[in-house]
């Protein structure tokens, strides 16, 4: 699995026909387990592609937080869970908040990020409440009322 590859069954994935849908979204089920995954996910939305649209990026954030849920922690034995080093990344490349100006990828980011909160507990990822508070306290008022959302919804219990 590369980068095209990926972009490739993102776009896929999005195709209003079934027979060409499925294939793509088996393929991003089975591209799950592997190594680099998450990461290339977050790839695909930091840095699209010439010609990835905001729908590619969605995709690739849901795939993500779906990911998240799935495989963060091994949950069965023999099923890959993702690496302490792709855990370590992602959760560095989650802080701060994006910047992100659509509303649907910086909800389902926030998202993302307090389920593994919520995982590992705020006690394994001690940089993330002063992240959000300093978001809280940007000057801007969009941005201060999405580091509020953000800070919500990852001390949610």
């Amino acid at each position: 699995m590369n980068k095209h590859n990926l972009l490739e069954a993102l776009r896929g994935a999005l195709s209003a026909d079934a027979a060409v849908r499925v294939p793509y979204e088996a393929a991003l089920a089975a591209w799950e387990a592997a190594p680099g995954y998450a990461t290339a996910l977050l790839s695909v939305y930091e840095s699209p592609p010439a010609g990835c649209g905001g729908a590619e990026r969605l995709l690739a954030v849901l795939c993500l937080k779906a990911a998240v849920g799935r495989r963060w922690n091994e949950r069965r034995s023999g099923e890959p869970a993702i690496s302490d080093a792709e855990k370590a990344e992602g959760r560095a490349r989650l802080l701060p908040p994006p910047d992100e100006r659509e509303p649907a990828l910086a909800s389902q980011l926030v998202l993302t990020a307090a389920t593994i909160a919520r995982l590992e507990g705020l006690a394994a990822w001690p940089a993330l409440l002063p992240a959000l508070t300093a978001s809280c306290t940007r000057p801007a008022p969009l941005d201060a009322a999405r580091g509020l959302s953000a800070l919500y919804r990852v001390v949610k219990l």
